[in-house]
């Protein structure tokens, strides 16, 4: 993966100072540069595959496509008498905590 996505990258850079010189002076380069721009473009869209595929975008893009399911419901008042219960529990202070509690009033 990381090999295809360094030869992407160097690809992409070679076709870059290529494409800065193609320049047509006459009707025989003008032909030539028309080759190269589409010989550039088939290379860019094969490397922006690969780097797709590298960075698996693709995959990306067809879960963001789906939206989770959102369910609604209405809590009875047992299920918040023990959402209740479970949050008091976990907050409730250990011995530990008063033992750092005292320590910081001693300070």
């Amino acid at each position: 993966m990381a090999d295809d996505l360094a030869h992407s990258i160097h690809l992409r850079e070679v076709i870059l100072a290529a494409s800065e010189q193609m320049k047509a002076e006459s009707l025989r380069d003008a032909v030539q540069v028309m080759r190269a721009a589409a010989a550039y473009s088939t290379a860019i869209k094969n490397t922006s595959d690969i780097i797709r595929r590298s960075l698996q975008l693709e995959d990306r893009d067809d879960a963001s496509n789906e939206l989770p399911e959102l369910v609604v419901s209405e809590l009875t008042q047992v299920e918040i008498e023990q959402l209740r219960s479970k949050e008091a529990a976990e907050n409730k202070p250990t011995p530990e905590d008063d033992l750092a509690d005292e320590a910081v009033m001693l300070a």
